[in-house]
């Protein structure tokens, strides 16, 4: 199983999102690439999916949502950074 990010884009003189990369062997992995992009301005709604290896939107169930400055897990776990 590998996991990919998914994320809106919608800083100033970028072309805006969605968008996916994926291929992460971890969710852990991926969270902590995601934390980069989430740091930056213009990146939210970044979820982890899993099906990482497949290139479309969209695909593949959400195994995490970053908000508010926390992961939160499928299920309702919570984990901070």
């Amino acid at each position: 199983m590998t996991y990919a990010i998914e994320s809106e884009n919608h800083a100033e003189g970028q072309a805006t999102g969605p968008y996916r990369q994926g291929g992460y062997a971890t969710i852990e992995d991926a969270k902590a690439v995601a934390r980069g992009l989430a740091a930056k301005p213009g990146f939210t709604e970044l979820v982890i999916r899993d099906g990482g290896d497949l290139v479309s939107i969209g695909h593949g169930n959400i195994k995490s949502r970053w908000r508010d400055g926390q992961w939160y897990d499928e299920g309702g776990d919570r984990h901070g950074l």
